[in-house]
């Protein structure tokens, strides 16, 4: 006799790996190499316990804002300009690590998604996930809560906005095209660093073109000033905080799908988020590159790194600890499955 652990679903995961298909189909090389260890988001959705994700996405935003918050208010720590020597290299290793993330974030979602999902729904959560987690919505928030004048200001940082997307947009169509199209390892570590080249050298560019057309069309409407600054207080760290939910369910979607394959730990995770975030090295070229000192240029972005790490951990400790009970590899999960009794 066989008893299913998770519902009914499990039957349809079940035999997704039984015919080994974890990718988006059978021809477009996302079969896992260990399909007897992968396990799709469907069959941890049964098993989240509700209060458990709830409080621990509660101190995720806390400790990570908070880091962002205390460099600010406590330790003085200065804000990241843009007083930078060259652009060129600080960009090239950041787009570099970006492609290869958004890669690694797109196979997944692949191999989460299953056999047989439609191209364009792996696409559209790849894209979800980048969004969310670069704080799209949230720092256009921020921005028009902030400004002055609100009303007019709502209208040029929402063209901005579109204009920043347009990064993220072209970087996950690059890379779904060469990940769908090569299929040899070291033939796509080569095509994601073209792509990287195409980011940094054409596609950065173009947003900069952008920016200036929006301000030359429409700078009237600009943001003449700002009303928050440091130190903080409730009328800013509570939207602050609120919009944070953000990234952070964001991220927590990103663990649900990375944790499905069990070769995924908590390290590769955090450094897969950090790159997706432009976040990897970034304080380090900062201080390499920026006209500040260089202890004080590194602190300035460091605090954005810190606060990526922490969001990323408790993501990842978040949904091990509502995962109950854990989710077993399939060798473990056929014997209990399957026991005879």
């Amino acid at each position: 006799m066989c008893a299913p652990l998770h519902g009914a679903d499990d039957t349809r995961t079940t035999t997704n790996r039984l015919q080994g298909g974890y990718g988006l189909n059978t021809e477009s090389g996302f079969n896992s190499d260990r399909p007897d260890q992968v396990f799709t988001v469907r069959s941890q959705r049964a098993a989240i316990n509700l209060w458990r994700a709830i409080t621990g996405i509660t101190l995720t935003v806390i400790i990570s804002l908070a880091v962002h918050a205390v460099a600010l208010s406590a330790l003085h720590m200065p804000l990241p300009d843009q007083s930078v020597k060259s652009w060129l290299p600080y960009r090239f290793v950041s787009d570099i690590c970006f492609s290869l993330a958004v890669a690694s974030c797109f196979d997944s979602v692949c191999r989460a998604l299953g056999a047989g999902t439609p191209a364009w729904r792996s696409v559209a959560l790849a894209l979800f996930i980048l969004c969310c987690l670069n704080e799209t919505l949230r720092q256009f928030f921020m921005n028009a809560y902030c400004a002055r004048p609100f009303v007019y200001s709502v209208a040029f940082l929402g063209l901005i906005t579109l204009a920043d997307a347009l990064y993220l947009v072209t970087g996950l169509a690059l890379t779904v095209v060469v990940v769908l199209q090569v299929r040899h390892a070291s033939l796509r570590f080569a095509s994601m660093v073209l792509a990287a080249i195409i980011l940094t050298a054409g596609v950065f560019p173009l947003v900069g073109q952008a920016h200036a057309l929006i301000a030359s069309v429409a700078g009237s409407y600009a943001p003449v000033s700002t009303w928050c600054t440091p130190p903080f207080g409730a009328g800013v760290l509570i939207p602050a905080y609120l919009s944070l939910l953000e990234p952070v369910l964001a991220t927590l979607i990103c663990a649900a799908i990375v944790q499905c394959d069990p070769d995924r730990r908590l390290l590769t995770f955090v450094v897969m988020i950090l790159a997706l975030k432009k976040q990897l090295f970034a304080p380090f070229l900062y201080m390499v590159f920026s006209d500040k000192a260089w202890d004080q240029a590194f602190l300035s972005m460091a605090q954005f790194t810190f606060e990526t790490i922490a969001m990323a951990a408790g993501a990842w400790l978040t949904l091990r600890w509502a995962i109950a009970p854990p989710v077993l590899p399939l060798s473990s999960a056929v014997a209990c499955e399957c026991q005879q009794y």
